[in-house]
């Protein structure tokens, strides 16, 4: 996971500021509006020289938290605003974004798709790439104790991802038993593949041997009994990358 810092206002510089008017105004607005409601989900990117901060990326986040400090309606919680330098942010990683709050990440998406906005408002108002919301709506196939676990920090992303791509929760939760918290995503989708080549039809398809107690990894107590109570896997409405 992508190590993120802090630092006040005060210690970020924006090389080549313009006035801001017209549409990068409204642009601005838009997220002050975004960071009032859900908070900041996207950290600063930046570069060092000297003791300051030289904004990468992010110059327009940064304007709202002025505009928004001077307004006096800067969350507390940004008093000091999170930030990673430019060369361990080469690529849209969903680890760093999450790094934040992902169960707040994960709650702004979703409140927005159920407000039937699209994918790319989505993407516009929480500024974030279209590829992170996709990645965070397929979390919602996930077996809610197991995205919980995500939530608390006992698998990062890309583990949380890979148990999400086995549409049935009885075999999320007998997978994550059997590999356990440790498991490389690449292992936990090479054990999807092997378990998907010599499975029989679904009607016949055993799941998973449970190797380990579920309690170990989950939040609250989970026994079979509970999940086989659970019922089927909900099913969940996609986007279509």
């Amino acid at each position: 996971m992508t190590e993120l810092n802090r630092a006040p206002l005060s210690a970020y510089k924006s090389l080549h500021s313009a006035i801001l008017c017209g549409e990068t105004l409204n642009e601005v607005k838009q997220i002050e509006r975004s960071i009032a409601r859900f908070g900041l989900l996207s950290p600063i990117v930046v570069t060092a020289v000297y003791d300051q901060l030289i904004v990468v990326d992010g110059k327009k986040r940064l304007a709202a938290i002025k505009r928004m400090t001077f307004a006096g309606t800067l969350p507390r919680s940004l008093q000091h605003i999170p930030y990673i330098f430019v060369h361990k942010a080469k690529k849209a990683d969903m680890n760093s974004t999450s790094a934040l709050a992902p169960r707040q990440v994960y709650k702004a998406v979703m409140e927005l798709k159920e407000e039937g906005k699209a994918l790319e408002d989505i993407a516009d108002t929480l500024y974030l790439c279209r590829r992170i919301i996709l990645d965070v709506i397929n979390l919602s196939r996930l077996f809610p104790a197991i995205r919980e676990t995500y939530f608390n920090g006992g698998l990062n992303f890309d583990q949380a991802r890979a148990y999400a791509s086995v549409p049935d929760h009885r075999d999320q939760i007998a997978l994550l038993g059997s590999l356990g918290p440790q498991a490389k995503p690449e292992t936990i989708l090479n054990a999807i593949k092997g378990w998907r080549a010599e499975a029989k039809p679904a009607d016949a398809k055993p799941a998973p041997a449970l190797v380990i107690p579920l309690t170990d990894y989950l939040p609250a107590a989970v026994n079979s009994v509970e999940f086989i109570a659970a019922g089927a896997p909900e099913k969940v409405e996609q986007y279509v990358a």
